[in-house]
């Protein structure tokens, strides 16, 4: 749930458990029903392949003829047990991380803005903000499966001297969503 000034929105989110990366993201006026998260799921089958499995919670729309749906899809559905938080915790932890920033963020309450502003936080999520359980990648590199970088190595005294410049930039204008641009060029240290 979203509160913007006195209106209050439902957000779905789909996300990849292995990488952590936002699949899709989708803002309603009011809880999403069994048809609307159904159609979610197709849009993102078609865009990325279908998933083998989706865990939800215990929500209203994700009862027999949710599972029915996914079972035509081909997708096995696990439902989380009641107050079981742990059972979902990668997106329960992304909607914690959402509002902390959401609560800062002032924006006019109609649908398409917010829904602006939730891909621009969904862009900043899967390819600026580095995870701890995924060693320090963003939830696009760990899907491509790249590897941490490895480290530049100086020692004082060589040849080269790098020079580092470090800048901030941000996601389509938030300020909130900021992520660091570092460039090291070597310079070549003269001698005397």
């Amino acid at each position: 749930m979203l509160r913007v000034l006195w209106l209050r929105f439902e957000i779905a989110a789909i996300l990849d458990g292995f990488s952590r990366k936002i699949i899709a993201i989708k803002l309603f006026k009011a809880s999403p029903t069994t048809p609307q998260m159904v159609a979610l799921i197709d849009e993102v089958s078609r865009s990325t392949g279908g998933p083998r499995y989706l865990v939800t919670d215990r929500g209203g729309q994700f009862q027999k003829s949710f599972r029915h749906e996914l079972g035509r899809r081909g997708i096995e559905h696990a439902r989380g047990r009641a107050q079981t938080w742990q059972f979902n915790a990668k997106v329960e932890r992304l909607f914690w991380s959402m509002k902390r920033w959401w609560r800062v963020s002032l924006i006019i309450p109609n649908t398409e803005a917010i829904q602006k502003r939730l891909n621009a936080y969904a862009t900043w999520h899967n390819r600026f903000r580095p995870h701890a359980a995924l060693g320090w990648l963003t939830p696009h590199e760990a899907a491509l499966g790249a590897s941490p970088p490895a480290p530049l190595r100086y020692t004082e005294g060589g040849d080269i001297q790098p020079e580092i410049k470090v800048k901030r930039k941000n996601v389509r204008g938030d300020p909130r969503l900021l992520y660091p641009v570092i460039e090291v060029t070597p310079k070549i240290r003269s001698v005397a």
